[in-house]
C-alpha cells in the first residue's frame, strides 16, 4: 500500500505542481489578453481619429474639387469679356484716330480762317 500510497501522493504533487502551472499560465494568459485589449483600444483610437482625418480630408478634397471646376468657368469668363476688350480696344483706337484726324481738320480750318482774317 505504501507504493500505492506513494503513487497517489506522487500523483498529487504532480497534479498541484501541473495546477500552479496551468494557474501561472492562466494568469499570463489574462495578462496578454488585457494587454491585447489594451492594444485594441489604443488601435482604435488611432482608427478613429485617422478617420476623422480622412473625412476632413475628403471635404477638404470635395472644396478643392468645387475651386477647380469654379476656376475653370471663371477662366471661361475671362476669356470671353478678354475678346470684348479686344473688339472694344481696336474701336477705341479707331474712335481716338477720328477724333485726332477731326481736330487737326479743325485747327487746319481755324488757322486757315484767322490766316485769311489776318490778309
Amino acid at each position: 500500500m505504501e507504493a500505492t500510497s506513494n503513487g497517489l501522493c506522487y500523483t498529487t504533487n504532480e497534479l498541484c505542481i501541473v495546477f500552479f502551472k496551468v494557474k501561472s499560465t492562466s494568469c499570463n494568459f489574462h495578462n496578454i489578453v488585457l494587454a491585447i485589449r489594451g492594444y485594441a483600444c489604443e488601435t482604435s483610437i488611432i482608427l478613429e481619429k485617422t478617420l476623422a482625418i480622412t473625412n476632413d480630408l475628403y471635404g477638404v478634397y470635395l472644396l478643392v474639387k468645387e475651386a477647380v471646376t469654379l476656376h475653370y468657368f471663371l477662366n471661361e469668363d475671362l476669356s470671353k469679356e478678354n475678346t470684348i476688350l479686344l473688339l472694344l480696344e481696336s474701336l477705341l483706337s479707331k474712335d481716338v484716330i477720328a477724333i485726332t484726324n477731326a481736330r487737326r481738320e479743325t485747327n487746319m480750318e481755324v488757322s486757315l480762317i484767322q490766316g485769311q482774317a489776318n490778309h
